[in-house]
């Protein structure tokens, strides 16, 4: 399937709505209880997407880049059951994170083999996994500078098998919608994009 008419495809599907992300949020572990009443968290736009994604799609490999409390490969996971290799990185900060809850999250749909890294994206190790794998599905969920998500998109591009596909969020209103529309500019393809919470980019190798 193209990535155009894979944006037609999941386009219709997403615009029909109806489907509450508290049908897979309410499954999750989550920091804080209160966290569950957040516009977030109840908005049809956000972490449903990712299912809607799972219905197109058949991937193996596949990494997630801001792993957070695995929200958004958690709601991809309930609807994907070919990926055998799953490999999540989380940004080394000045901040507590233990990814006990973002892993018993994925492992409520998914079973299959998942790596962890917390770090920094330029460290060795870190990109001795990277390589080891060519990935068909990428997620960039984190949010950075500008000159970041330009190195991570390079960086991952170099990674990724023919036809996999970059998806890429906060794409409305931020970085990384001009660091991702340049990107797209330069390795010569034309993106897909969807009217998500916080703007969602697709592209393909």
């Amino acid at each position: 399937m193209s990535l155009q008419e894979l944006g037609e495809k999941l386009t219709s599907e997403f615009e029909k709505g109806g489907l509450s992300p508290r049908v897979f949020l309410d499954r999750l572990a989550v920091l804080e209880e209160a966290s569950r009443k957040t516009a977030a968290y109840q908005d049809p736009r956000y972490v449903p997407f990712y299912y809607h994604l799972s219905k197109f799609i058949k991937p193996q490999n596949f990494i997630e880049i801001g792993f957070g409390l695995g929200f958004s490969s958690s709601c991809f996971f309930a609807g994907c059951d070919s990926v055998k290799k799953f490999l999540a990185f989380e940004t080394q900060t000045e901040e507590f994170y233990s990814p006990r809850l973002a892993l018993a999250n994925i492992k409520r749909f998914y079973q299959g083999e998942v790596d962890f890294y917390r770090g920094l994206f330029t460290d060795g190790d870190f990109i001795e996994k990277l390589s080891q794998t060519e990935w068909d599905l990428l997620f960039l969920n984190d949010e950075m500078s500008l000159d970041n998500y330009r190195n991570q998109l390079d960086l991952l591009w170099d990674h990724t098998k023919l036809d996999g596909l970059i998806v890429v969020n906060y794409t409305h209103n931020s970085p990384a919608d001009e660091a991702f529309n340049t990107f797209c500019k330069i390795v010569n393809r034309k993106p897909v994009f969807f009217k998500t919470r916080y703007g969602t980019g697709i592209v393909q190798k």
